[in-house]
């Protein structure tokens, strides 16, 4: 697999959407068999909806890691203020397809997401 991390401009990001989204179901993995998979799983495609439109309007970022055309995972990071005031970079979502997991793409992922945040001045 050859497979890189992108920085996808909106109308990318908009054609990517469905891949993106269908990435939600990996949220579910390895949770326990008590807890509600199909909650998790329209919580995670919410989040991610949500992260794609705030992206959109310049509020945060959606990093995507892609092989060829195939996007392979995804992780979404923006600014989260504390009830102290402090501001610091919040990963919403990170998710891997099953043919990508074990192969780096969600430590470069997160890398992707702790540049965004250090190029902010944000403690990542």
């Amino acid at each position: 697999m050859a497979w890189r991390v992108a920085h996808r401009d909106p109308s990318c990001r908009a054609r990517d959407q469905g891949a993106i989204l269908a990435l939600a179901s990996r949220s579910t993995e390895g949770m326990a068999p008590w807890r509600d998979r199909a909650s998790a799983e329209r919580a995670a495609y919410q989040w991610l909806v949500d992260s794609l439109a705030s992206a959109a309007r310049g509020q945060g970022e959606v990093y995507v890691a892609v092989d060829g055309p195939h996007v392979v995972g995804v992780v979404s990071v923006g600014e989260q203020q504390h009830s102290t005031g402090a501001v610091d970079a919040y990963v919403g979502e990170l998710a891997v397809a099953a043919e990508a997991v074990r192969m780096g793409a969600g430590r470069r992922l997160m890398t992707a997401a702790e540049e965004w945040a250090r190029a902010r001045g944000l403690p990542a």
